[in-house]
């Protein structure tokens, strides 16, 4: 019986740690989705539109220094949850983090604020976000208008590779973490049994990429970020995004609207007259044309036309150079015709483009020597 007993309080001690540990567990909740993340900064619970997702639990955030190396180092938790603020220090990267996650009707609102050591020098870092949620089988959408099935093994996502990035060196021999990628579009939205979209905030300039792997079952974001000493606020970055629930037949559609509807001041429209910019077709070729809400046509093909269905003519003339056509010149390889023939061709190209006889003498700019400032023409 003292065995028995001995063994019983051991099984009761047993149990006791674990609810403990269960119990030390943050719930946040928001935008129809739950959020469950422990005591060690693992996300263990996700629930969206009250169906209860299958996961592996996994890091909430974690760290890649590029200059040395590209591994990413989970957070270790140094106080507070994520309901009132998740503090995080990066093992060996000199760099700490603090997550709060605000639980609005609408939306779960992240904030992160990365903070790195001060008297480092300038490097690069990617901070990942990770949600482990089993979505195999679910649709993935690029856009309003595509969607592909998520299979076992891939990752999915819809980046550009931004040109001349990056440019720091030791960037350049670590193809795998994508450095310079960022998405085509804000929202990233999942759809199955239920619907979940991601959306960072865009009103803050910044370099993210969103992925779902589905060798790991989670969905990701990253930031590209540069702690500089050189910054306004030094070695420091600042940053949110927002979590929500959203309709699975509708999908990309529906994740939108819900945007629309929560930050309607960031699509408050202030042109007087709205309208399309139409560059390269002439509106008269279109069929119904009116239909489309043209505002603008740019070259100025058929004013009269485009004066009858509401739209305004212009014609464009870019940074890049007038691409005035000088007889016998090409303007990429041979150099510089005198001054005046650049004039009197840059006169005529304006007035055959907009039919007004001297009208470059009243608009063209001057530079600091007060002559015309006529760029030479590149392409760009």
């Amino acid at each position: 019986l003292r065995m028995f007993a001995a063994r019983w309080r051991m099984a009761v001690a047993v149990v006791a740690m674990f609810t403990a540990g269960i119990c030390g567990a943050a719930t946040v909740t928001g935008g129809g989705v739950s959020l469950e993340v422990d005591d060690a900064g693992r996300v263990v619970g996700v629930t969206v539109s009250g169906e209860q997702l299958e996961l592996d639990a996994a890091p909430l955030m974690s760290l890649c220094d590029v200059t040395k190396g590209t591994q990413f180092v989970a957070g270790t938790v140094t106080g507070g949850d994520v309901a009132s603020g998740l503090a995080v220090d990066f093992a060996g990267l000199d760099a700490t983090a603090t997550l709060t996650v605000e639980q609005r009707d609408e939306v779960l609102h992240f904030s992160c604020e990365l903070v790195g050591k001060q008297d480092l020098p300038a490097r690069g870092v990617l901070l990942r976000l990770s949600f482990p949620m089993d979505c195999v089988g679910w649709q993935w959408h690029d856009d309003m208008q595509t969607a592909e099935t998520m299979e076992a093994g891939e990752s999915y996502d819809n980046v550009r590779a931004l040109r001349a990035w990056p440019d720091l060196p030791e960037w350049a021999d670590k193809p795998n973490l994508r450095i310079g990628s960022a998405n085509r579009n804000f929202c990233t939205v999942l759809t199955g049994p239920v619907g979940v979209c991601l959306a960072p905030n865009i009103e803050l300039p910044i370099i993210f990429r969103t992925t779902y792997d589905a060798a790991e079952r989670q969905l990701q974001l990253v930031y590209d970020l540069a702690l500089s000493p050189d910054t306004a606020q030094p070695n420091r970055w600042s940053f949110e995004f927002d979590l929500y629930a959203c309709d699975p037949e509708w999908g990309f559609r529906a994740a939108l609207q819900r945007y629309y509807e929560i930050y309607p001041q960031l699509f408050e429209n202030f042109v007087p007259e709205p309208g399309q910019w139409m560059a390269f077709s002439d509106l008269k070729d279109i069929d119904n044309a009116n239909e489309f809400d043209f505002g603008l046509q740019e070259g100025a093909r058929d004013p009269a036309y485009d004066d009858k269905i509401g739209v305004a003519d212009c014609t464009y003339f870019t940074h890049a150079g007038q691409f005035i056509r000088i007889p016998n010149h090409d303007p990429e390889k041979d150099p510089e015709p005198p001054w005046d023939v650049i004039v009197s061709e840059t006169e005529k190209t304006f007035e055959r483009n907009t039919k007004i006889e001297g009208i470059y003498g009243q608009i063209g700019i001057f530079d600091a020597n007060e002559r015309f400032q006529i760029p030479k023409t590149r392409v760009y």
